[in-house]
């Protein structure tokens, strides 16, 4: 009887925790929509006069660089399921296991003019199994018709993963493995 009070007083804290999340969500939301009616750049991926919308995008130069994510309105597939941010509200409760330094950055290869290309990045804190930063690789795409003129679509073609610490302690510099993926 004493095992189950508890897990039902302990069910009870983490439906109340998800809960203040998914509300803080709307709220975030609703100021995020209010950002974007402010910002000062109309078109910040304006497809470039010399390429067809479909190859290429010149951003505006404040779009490029290094972002700390803290909030995704709209994520992959994976993250914006409401299972999957419940078992992130979830997991961020538990020592030694969460996700940190979500990163993106955001750049041009003169390589390829008109390509963004963008590295996504997160460490992913596994308790006793260590600490393993997982990048995705790809290039941003003009949405075109699909989606508002201010989107691009996301292709991603490389994987990466590699450990980068343990118990805590933060390994030296590792090599990451790469998977190719099909974008």
């Amino acid at each position: 009887m004493v095992v189950r009070q508890s897990v039902l007083r302990i069910a009870t804290k983490a439906a109340a925790c998800i809960m203040a999340y998914f509300q803080a969500k709307q709220a975030i939301l609703q100021t995020i929509g209010e950002l974007e009616l402010q910002n000062p750049f109309l078109a910040p991926l304006t497809a470039s006069s010399d390429l067809t919308a479909a190859d290429g995008l010149q951003p505006v130069p404040e779009l490029l660089g290094q972002w700390d994510l803290v909030f995704a309105s709209n994520g992959t597939v994976v993250t914006r399921t409401q299972f999957a941010q419940t078992i992130a509200a979830v997991t961020a409760r538990l020592p030694g296991v969460g996700l940190n330094d979500i990163i993106q950055t955001l750049y041009v290869d003169q390589s390829y003019p008109g390509v963004v290309c963008t590295i996504n990045q997160a460490d992913f804190r596994l308790g006793p199994l260590g600490t393993w930063r997982v990048s995705i690789k790809g290039s941003w795409k003009a949405a075109g018709s699909v989606q508002r003129a201010n989107t691009a679509m996301v292709v991603f073609d490389q994987l990466a993963v590699k450990l980068c610490g343990l118990w805590g302690l933060k390994l030296p510099h590792l090599p990451e493995v790469l998977l190719a993926i099909d974008g």
